[in-house]
Parts: structure tokens; sequence; C-alpha cells
């Protein structure tokens, strides 16, 4: 499986690699012909890239407050639903780690918790990644 992973994701970075190629000529192209024309134009003079913009404004500050909203808002989503989770399943949960904690088997755990060897492998695996 692992094998299949690397695969599918190195297929996947050559195939963007391609994809940012082909728009480095295509954009290339269009900027060569730009210059073409305003030189054929007589417009020696470029416009002049603006650097540090610092934006302002009523519409940046009200942007800026919305996505602030909305990403606490998101986060306290996560969050809720979290403690709701932990909270429907604590009373299984604890026994199970408790039972792990005295050194229980994965086998004595699902019979005496009444779950499956597997559900109770996966749940400590769990817990311990968090």
């Amino acid at each position: 499986m692992i094998g299949e992973m690397e695969d599918v994701i190195s297929s996947y970075v050559i195939e963007m690699k391609e994809e940012n190629d082909e728009f480095i000529r295509n954009f290339k192209k269009h900027a060569e012909s730009q210059m073409t024309v305003s030189e054929l134009a007589g417009d020696a003079e470029l416009p002049r890239p603006v650097h540090n913009l610092k934006p302002s404004g009523k519409a940046y500050m009200h942007a800026s407050k919305a996505y602030e909203q909305s990403k606490m808002g998101r986060e306290g989503e996560m969050q809720d639903e979290m403690q709701t989770a932990e909270t429907s399943e604590d009373p299984v949960v604890h026994k199970i780690l408790l039972l792990k904690q005295e050194g229980l088997t994965i086998e004595e755990i699902a019979h005496s918790v009444g779950k499956g060897k597997t559900e109770i492998e996966l749940l400590l695996k769990f817990r311990q990644m968090l």
C-alpha cells in the first residue's frame, strides 16, 4: 500500500510540475508579446510594480473582521464537536484506558467492555496520537 501511495503522490507531483512548466512557458510568451507591442507603440516607459502596499479602508477592515470571526467560529465548532464526542464516550473510553494501564491485554479489555478487539486497538492507537 505504501508503494502505491508513493506512486500516486509522485505521479501527482509530476503532473503539477508539468502544469507549472506549461504555465511558465505561456506566461513568458505573453510577457514577450506584451513587450513587443509596447515597444512598437513607442511606450518606452513601462508601469512600475508597486511594492509594500498596505491594505486599508473600510472594505479591508470589514473583510478582516469577517475572516477572524469565521476562523474563530470554525475553531469553536471543532472544539465543541470534540468535547461532545469525548463526553458521550467518556465512561467507556475511561474504562478502556484504565484497564490498559492496569496491564490487561486487548482481548481481555474487549471482553470486559463488550467491544470488538479491533475497535479497542484503534481506540488505543488514536488516544496515543492525541
